[in-house]
């Protein structure tokens, strides 16, 4: 179902229904509009799901989203969930000391 969500028609669709969705599926759906690099689109819907039990990967791919729009603070609120999970995402680090380094040139 969600994989038809790569065609525009299909993403107005389940963007218009995504009233009815669970987490996991607003997620699958952010997911691909992050695979598409559709930043914009699916940092909206990764804002809509709920973030208690999500995965480093969950916090990584939203912080990147965030990162690529410009939107500093939410992207480092990101990436250090992703490093709290436990299960902290290399590229999470990675990203977490340049935005240090980024407010250390101001």
């Amino acid at each position: 179902m969600l994989a038809h969500a790569a065609s525009l028609q299909g993403l107005r669709y389940y963007l218009q229904a995504r009233a009815g969705f669970d987490g996991s599926q607003l997620q699958q759906l952010a997911d691909i509009l992050y695979e598409e690099k559709r930043f914009r689109e699916a940092a909206a819907l990764y804002a809509q799901v709920p973030g208690e039990g999500a995965g480093s990967d969950f916090w990584y791919k939203a912080g990147c989203c965030y990162y690529f729009l410009q939107q500093k603070e939410e992207a480092q609120a990101c990436f250090q969930q992703a490093r709290e999970t436990g299960q902290a995402v290399q590229a999470a680090e990675f990203f977490l000391d340049l935005l240090e380094a980024q407010q250390g040139e101001k």
